[in-house]
This record gives C-alpha cells, sequence and structure tokens, in this order.
C-alpha cells in the first residue's frame, strides 16, 4: 500500500486480526505488474476501531477486500479469530465470510426487490435464524438505525441516506466479529454518522 497511514483506536489485548507479509499483485499486461499491496503486517485487537486513509489508489479497498476475502491474496497470511484462513475451503470461506465478516461499501448493495426489512433479515435466514426472530431482530436494528417508520419500502423507494442505513443495517444483521466499512458514512449528516457508528459498536459480535 503506498502512502497510505493506519489509525488504530486500541481495544482489548485479544488479536481478532493478523495479516502478515500481504502482498496483492496484479498482471496489467506481461511486463506490467501492479503492486496494490506490499508486505502489511497488521494486528486488530477485540474491539478495535482501526481507520486505513490515504490518497486515491493507494491500496484501501484492496485491503479491505482481502481482509474480508472478496478477493485473493498473491501472497502472505491472514488469521481472523486464529483461524488461518489460507487454510480454509471454499465453502468454508463463504460461510466464514457470511457469519463473521460484515462489509459497508460505497455502493448500496441491496436486492431492490426486497423491502428494507427483508433485505435486513435475508442474512439471518441464511445463516439459519429462524424467520420469525429474524424479522424481530431486523425491525428492532432497522429502528435503532432510525429507519422504523421505512421497514416496508423498497430501497428505490428509500433516498440515499436512507440506503446506506439499510445496507449498514442488513451488514450488521449477524454481529460480525469483524466489520470492513469503505467510507460507509457519505450521505449521512453528522448526527446519523454519530448514531450509525454507536450502533455498529454495539453489533459486533
Amino acid at each position: 500500500m503506498n502512502k497510505g497511514k493506519i489509525v488504530q483506536e486500541i481495544g482489548s489485548e485479544k488479536p481478532i486480526l493478523k495479516i502478515s507479509r500481504l502482498h496483492k499483485r496484479y498482471n496489467e499486461g506481461k511486463s506490467n505488474e501492479v503492486h496494490a499491496l506490499q508486505g502489511i503486517d497488521m494486528v486488530v485487537n477485540q474491539g478495535d476501531m482501526m481507520a486505513i486513509m490515504g490518497s486515491s489508489g493507494c491500496g484501501k479497498t484492496t485491503l479491505l477486500n482481502m481482509i474480508g476475502h472478496l478477493d485473493r491474496r498473491s501472497s502472505g497470511e491472514i488469521v481472523i479469530n486464529d483461524v488461518i484462513t489460507s487454510t480454509l475451503s471454499d465453502a468454508q470461506i463463504t460461510a466464514f465470510r457470511r457469519d463473521d465478516i460484515g462489509f459497508i461499501f460505497q455502493l448500496f448493495n441491496l436486492f431492490p426487490f426486497l423491502t428494507a426489512v427483508e433485505n435486513v433479515e435475508t442474512p439471518l435466514l441464511l445463516g439459519g435464524v429462524n424467520s420469525g426472530l429474524a424479522r424481530e431482530q431486523a425491525k428492532m436494528l432497522l429502528r435503532e438505525l432510525g429507519m422504523g417508520d421505512r421497514l416496508y419500502h423498497l430501497p428505490t423507494e428509500l433516498s440515499g441516506g436512507q440506503q446506506q442505513r439499510l445496507m449498514i443495517a442488513a451488514s450488521l444483521a449477524m454481529h460480525p466479529k469483524i466489520l470492513a466499512m469503505d467510507e460507509p458514512t457519505s450521505n449521512l449528516d453528522p448526527i446519523g454518522k454519530e448514531e450509525v457508528f454507536a450502533v455498529a459498536a454495539n453489533s459486533r459480535g
């Protein structure tokens, strides 16, 4: 990662994420290899809040994608909650990503044909939660994020800020151990940002 910076607020002393010698290379033609990440080492403890800052193209989103296993590393090791993720099968990685890692990205990754409450309960249902309990948990989370009067609206019926709150609620539904956020509150006002971070802090597994 070039010209990036990591700012960390320390939580407990129990590591939840350990990264060692992480590299990510992209091949742009036979002789043009791009190094997005070069030998990243970092440790995130339980309860830490970490900000990754840097100019556009320095590797911030690439690092989040590596942590969330949305993309394959070129080399290096990622250990999450004492699990060496390189030892997991594709099916295990999928389950791990669903149950233990939450994502909040700049784009609204919502199901356009589902209501707000259905978008939030979907990851719970996929995780095996009873349908009645999943619906109640989804409602509660949306209410905490100020969306109690929009439970049965489709994403296209919501404002940009409301869609962002909905995406955040869906990401928090499974109480992930790690929450990866790529400019998650860009459409929210200062009060909305404070509310989101407060709910996120209370929802981590």
